[in-house]
């Protein structure tokens, strides 16, 4: 006989349940290998090759349904082998089912869920009664109950029309006026209100753009006549659709007849002071008359206001139409924000700086001084302050050896005389030099003989070491866009001489000074711009001037000037080197008698050498910070 055992509609849980009082039954019974204990590891394995291994070493009769694919990677030691089918079901969602000693693995398929029948909500509607302001919130809700709740919340009748009880209503209007909330939602979810005249009864039915060919033709027909009676235009056709809503088409028609036709149609009050001057063409479909009344006058020099539910047209310049008002700025100087205006937008309007009240005053159509007061309050924003700072480092080393010994002739006998410590740098005289050969010639024996009295020598030995370093540290701050600059610096003077000479038979010669300036200045330009990033964008100017000394007597001292023109891009608080001047100086000279000037210790006696080093650095570095 054959034994299967078949899972009916059970759940997960009562399958397993299931399998293993089965497995446990088949390891007792006839299928022993179930008992036996299994010890293996495996790493992105699929369970196919997994249960035909179990099944091989363990003398098992398998069925695979090919629908298993998964990748199993598990260490089992010691396992038994219906312990470890059970947690192969558990963890993969797999069924097992036995023909006799054959097991056999599927996929197990949940039962269907029967979906339970959607709730009923009620639609979110509010309604303040005191201002006749209305909000709306619905999600598939149902018109049927929306229609209801409505009426029974606004106090007013709502009704709807056949064949669109089981629509569903979404949408969303937030305390706007009745009638207005309401024609919103209707034309969002494809439905046309209608309201008796004395808007005591209104009407939600669909909306049907396609009418039967004679119905068409008899409402055209009566929508001509009636155009007829009223506008001998031709080329204009308006057409109420919905709440106060209009379809309109027009060809070169005055400006002022669309506008008397589609308040007629739509039911608006309205006065002219003036009429718009123009023709125009039109095809737009279910527009409100404000919303008419913006494109039609957009761009001419007319305008509306609405008073009381009367829409009064006239020139923008009209008593009614103009506007004055004061405008303060939080963040910006009026006078400055002044020029920001686009000229556009100052067409017959007055713009006057206030500078007590930091405000403007505006004058003019009530529209453009809307405009523009909307602009100035969306550019009123603050301005970052740049704090920059600069610094300077200005390195000066030096190193210069001097030694030789002179011989000289002279018109006069030279005393002798100079300097012997730290540094020798002294003149001997023809005694001085007499008085040495003389010792001489007793110590040794030796006569040299003796020096003439206008002879004498320079004796030279001299080193002079020089470090200087100079850091200059100056700030600047500055708005954002705006030049900051900053100087400092010395002036030195000088003389210059005039002779003026007067003629006649003793001419007279006069001489009259006069001081000229020198200037060494350090001047810095920079003008900051900040990014959206906060990085910053610096336009640099930077100069440097120092004295040097005059090369002729009683002349002007020289100048020297070191300048950086530079644009760089910084972040926020990020110091970097602007840039710097390095100059390296090596001098070595000498002069002597030939060939005794080259042998070593005798060349101290016949030559006099001179060797000098310089090294001079001028480094620029600038930090931003970004200031609020």
């Amino acid at each position: 006989m054959l034994s299967m055992v078949v899972w009916g509609q059970e759940t997960f849980d009562q399958r397993l349940a299931m399998i293993e009082k089965t497995l446990d039954e088949k390891a007792k019974g006839t299928v022993p290998g179930l008992l036996e204990v299994a010890q293996f590891s495996v790493v992105d394995a699929p369970i196919q090759d997994l249960i035909r291994g179990l099944a091989e070493a363990h003398q098992l009769n398998v069925s695979i349904s090919p629908k298993l694919q998964m990748v199993i990677t598990n260490n089992f030691t010691n396992v038994v082998i219906k312990d470890l089918l059970l947690f192969l079901c558990r963890e993969y969602h797999i069924n097992v089912e036995f023909v006799n000693n054959i097991i056999s693995f599927s996929r197990f398929e949940d039962p269907p869920v029967e979906a339970e029948p959607p709730k009923r909500k009620m639609p979110v509607i509010t309604y303040d009664v005191a201002n006749g302001l209305l909000s709306v919130d619905l999600v598939n809700d149902s018109l049927s109950l929306f229609v209801r709740e409505l009426s029974r919340i606004s106090g007013k009748n709502v009704l709807m029309g056949p064949q669109v009880e089981e629509r569903l209503m979404n949408g969303y209007v937030s305390k706007v006026p009745f009638l207005a909330g309401i024609d919103k939602i209707a034309f969002a979810n494809g439905l046309l209100l209608e309201a008796d005249s004395l808007e005591q009864f209104f009407m939600l039915r669909e909306l049907v753009n396609e009418e039967p060919e004679d119905n068409a033709h008899k409402k055209s027909s009566r929508r001509n006549s009636r155009m007829k009676q009223r506008s001998t235009d031709e080329n204009l056709v308006i057409e109420k659709v919905g709440y106060r809503k209009l379809n309109i088409e027009a060809i070169n028609v005055p400006i002022s007849d669309i506008i008397k036709e589609a308040a007629y149609e739509s039911g608006t009050d309205y006065i002219f002071f003036s009429k718009p001057e123009g023709n125009t063409f039109i095809k737009i479909k279910n527009i409100s008359f404000e919303d008419l009344l913006e494109f039609l006058l957009q761009g001419t020099d007319h305008t509306f206001i609405k008073q009381d539910n009367v829409h009064i047209i006239g020139s923008r310049i009209e008593e009614g139409f103009r506007k004055t008002k004061l405008l303060k700025f939080q963040y910006r100087t009026a006078w400055e924000i002044e020029k920001s205006i686009p000229e556009a937008l100052l067409k017959n309007i007055q713009v006057l700086p206030f500078e007590e009240l930091n405000a403007l005053i505006l004058s003019g159509s009530a529209k453009r001084v809307d405009e523009i007061e909307k602009f100035l309050k969306e550019i009123d924003q603050p301005v970052p302050n740049i704090m920059i700072d600069v610094m300077v480092i200005d390195v000066r080393k030096s190193h210069t050896i001097e030694t030789g010994l002179s011989a000289f002739l002279g018109d006069t006998v030279v005393k002798t005389q100079g300097k012997i410590y730290p540094s020798v740098d002294a003149t001997l005289g023809s005694n001085s030099i007499n008085s040495v050969l003389s010792k001489l010639e007793t110590a040794s024996s030796v006569n040299l003989g003796r020096v003439k009295p206008n002879f004498y020598v320079k004796l030279k030995a001299l080193e002079q070491n020089g470090n200087i370093k100079i850091k200059s540290t100056p700030k600047l701050s500055t708005l954002n866009g705006h030049e900051a600059v900053l100087t400092i610096g010395e002036s030195v003077y000088y003389q210059e001489k005039t002779q003026n000479v007067t003629g006649g038979v003793n001419p007279i010669i006069t001489t009259t000074p006069r001081f000229n300036k020198v200037d060494a200045n350090l001047t810095i330009k920079i003008k900051p711009m900040v990014s959206g990033d906060e990085n910053v964008t610096l336009d640099i100017e930077a100069e440097f001037s120092d004295f040097l000394p005059p090369e002729i007597q009683d002349a002007p001292p020289g100048n020297a000037t070191r300048k950086f023109v530079s644009q760089i891009r910084v972040q926020n608080e990020e110091m970097v080197l602007l840039g710097g001047l390095e100059e390296t100086q090596k001098e070595k000279s000498g002069s002597g008698l030939p060939i005794l000037s080259r042998i070593p210790v005798l060349k101290w006696f016949f030559s006099s050498r001179k060797k000098s080093n310089s090294d001079n650095k001028l480094l620029v570095l600038i930090k931003p910070q970004i200031v609020y």
